[in-house]
């Protein structure tokens, strides 16, 4: 009896590991999806971008090798989905590696790129597809350049600083720039920089697509703690100038103006006033209760319809004395004329 349970368990053993070898000796493959980007190590007065100016390729990559391998790595992929610590199947090109040190156009072989990678030879995996499987590639030599810092808002105004530590940065730009570094703060930014300096690093805009290049060093940025307010002027016109009426004479009257303004004179920055020209309404006029019982009001001040966050801010200020103006009421549905 001893003797057939052994011999059944050796057949057993035998079976287990006849089926392991079967199962790892098969390949199996596997489509996941990856990148192409600049090297971080590429030589900073290097700039290279892929086919149509991009800094990143989308990759389709399909793999080949035993199911413990490709288990292994569809774990680590569906891993770095929710943890961006984990490894993604990220590769890069630094043109010193594939001998290119001079500026031009190059083809490269991104299917041969992921197959030499030490990331898929540590998997033990091999690499057989690749969409798209190469592109081309194009350096551009850059110079050293010592560049003014100029400072924005948002929506593109300059901001003027009460100091730029230091003034000048060192940039690689390309051969031809001849135009200043930027920083680009947040109205966050604004608002902080008036009581505390701010820490940013200048970039230029580099490509056809003007992406963004920065500086290695930052600079520290103070803007006045008051607002250099200057002198402004535009036009405006009759419909946008609004009323705020009573609720009992909304339905029955409309407001008409009996003096004309054309044009609106005050102090803002310059960004103040493109948003005050964008409000629906430039002007507002109170009518109070009463006024349908006046052949004309007296003159009343206008209302100047800032937006509020420019006016929190202190960045636009009302003209003393404000615009006056006269208004009428007339009846929306007057009563007929007696006989």
């Amino acid at each position: 009896m001893a003797g057939k349970l052994k011999k059944l368990i050796s057949v057993l053993f035998l079976t287990v590991v006849i089926w392991a070898w079967a199962f790892m000796s098969q390949e199996r493959d596997t489509t996941l999806f990856g990148s192409l980007e600049v090297s971080p190590s590429t030589a900073s007065d290097f700039y290279v971008t892929f086919s149509e100016d991009r800094v990143r390729v989308a990759l389709k990559l399909t793999f080949r090798g035993a199911p413990p391998k490709i288990m292994d790595l569809e774990q680590r992929n569906r891993a770095a989905d929710t943890d961006p610590t984990r490894e993604r199947l990220d590769f890069y090109y630094d043109p010193a590696e594939h001998g290119h040190t001079e500026a031009g156009t190059y083809a490269l072989d991104i299917l041969d790129l992921v197959r030499q990678s030490s990331k898929i030879r540590d998997l033990a995996l091999t690499a057989v597809a690749c969409e798209p499987s190469d592109t081309e590639v194009v350096i551009q030599r850059l110079v050293s350049r010592e560049l003014n810092v100029e400072i924005l808002d948002e929506a593109g105004a300059v901001v003027l600083a009460e100091s730029i530590e230091p003034p000048r940065v060192m940039m690689y730009v390309g051969e031809g720039f001849t135009g200043p570094a930027r920083v680009v703060l947040t109205a966050r930014q604004i608002e902080s920089a008036r009581t505390r300096s701010v820490r940013e690093r200048p970039f230029i805009m580099m490509g056809q697509s003007e992406r963004r290049h920065y500086a290695e060093q930052t600079v520290q940025i103070r803007l006045p703690s008051v607002l250099p307010l200057e002198a402004q002027v535009f036009q405006t016109n009759p419909s946008r100038i609004g009323f705020i009426m009573p609720a009992e004479l909304l339905a029955s009257y409309r407001a008409e103006l009996i003096d004309d303004i054309k044009t609106i004179n005050f102090r803002s920055t310059p960004e103040a006033k493109t948003l005050y020209q964008q409000q629906p309404y430039h002007l507002l006029v109170q009518v109070l209760s009463g006024d349908q019982n006046l052949e004309q009001t007296p003159p009343r001040p206008v209302i100047y319809n800032f937006p509020p966050e420019t006016v929190r801010r202190g960045m636009i200020q009302a003209p003393e004395p404000p615009d006056m103006v006269r208004i009428r009421l007339v009846p929306i549905n007057p009563p007929p004329a007696g006989p």
